[in-house]
């Protein structure tokens, strides 16, 4: 983190396509790759992206197989989140999907 105390930092957003969800801790987790931060597969390899945790709705606890399961995303899927630590880009939070196409650009 930048600052001392969470939240501190800036909220910084981003919009992103899913490359991976073969998630290796099974907790949902998917690999995205996100535009303006890291450029294409020759510039940062899908296995060096940071693995980006999704929100869940307030009707599932997250643990134990309790409620919804956040694998939901498929590779090609556009989605929106912001950056746990502001500009460092190193952990990615998913808040939400774009309908449509996996490639914005399309």
């Amino acid at each position: 983190m930048t600052t001392k105390e969470l939240g501190q930092e800036g909220f910084r957003w981003f919009i992103g396509v899913v490359e991976d969800r073969e998630d290796p801790e099974k907790i949902g987790r998917v690999r995205v790759r996100i535009y303006n931060v890291h450029g294409d597969s020759a510039q940062a390899p899908t296995a060096t992206l940071p693995w980006a945790s999704v929100l869940m709705p307030l009707y599932s606890s997250s643990l134990k197989s309790v409620g919804v399961s956040a694998t939901g995303l498929q590779v090609g899927s556009t989605v929106v989140g912001f950056f746990l630590d502001g500009n460092e880009t190193n952990m990615p939070i998913i808040f939400g999907a774009l309908p449509g196409k996996g490639d914005m650009a399309q």
